[in-house]
């Protein structure tokens, strides 16, 4: 962490978003590999830091809603994931996706993190509805996007992978009157 205070364009009680920040690379290519985090997107092979940092730029360049997320509950903000949310601007939705590291899961900031984010999608850029991809056995994560104020949409048979194995793909939304 560096020792300076993070630039926050968002708070709610635990959580708080800002910009994404380069001086984090190694951390979000931390995040990325988290065997966790793979499992969770069905991704069997990690990012190298080559491909993570032509994402970082990309992300940094263009217009949809990349933010470093950080837990507030502490005292100084610590960052412990990213969020994004991929808009489609002539429809006015977007997809969000999430990461935690490692030090932030299990502190129950998910859902304040994805409320937060929805919030801010909403009000930052008039977007009208925010959907989402979970894989079905990721049921921690559908509690969270649930608590959250989403809701169940649809189902994709076996779009995705579970360690290895082929599973459903759950698909979730939410409009303002929800979060």
């Amino acid at each position: 962490m560096t020792t300076s205070s993070p630039e926050l364009l968002a708070q709610d009680n635990a959580v708080a978003l800002g910009p994404l920040r380069r001086d984090l690379l190694d951390t979000y290519l931390r995040w990325d590999n988290d065997p966790i985090v793979m499992r969770g997107y069905g991704r069997p092979k990690a990012i190298t830091e080559d491909e993570r940092a032509a994402g970082r730029d990309a992300q940094l360049s263009g217009d949809n809603i990349h933010r470093t997320i950080y837990h507030t509950g502490t005292g100084r903000p610590t960052h412990v994931g990213t969020v994004t949310l991929a808009i489609d601007h002539e429809m006015h939705t977007a997809e969000l996706s999430i990461a935690l590291g490692q030090v932030g899961r299990g502190r129950g900031l998910a859902t304040p993190a994805v409320r937060l984010t929805a919030r801010h999608g909403f009000d930052t850029a008039n977007l009208h509805s925010i959907w989402l991809s979970v894989l079905a056995p990721n049921t921690h994560a559908i509690r969270a996007y649930e608590s959250a104020g989403f809701h169940h949409v649809g189902r994709r048979r076996d779009a995705g992978y579970w360690d290895g194995q082929p599973c459903d793909e759950i698909l979730m939304d939410a409009v303002h009157a929800d979060i």
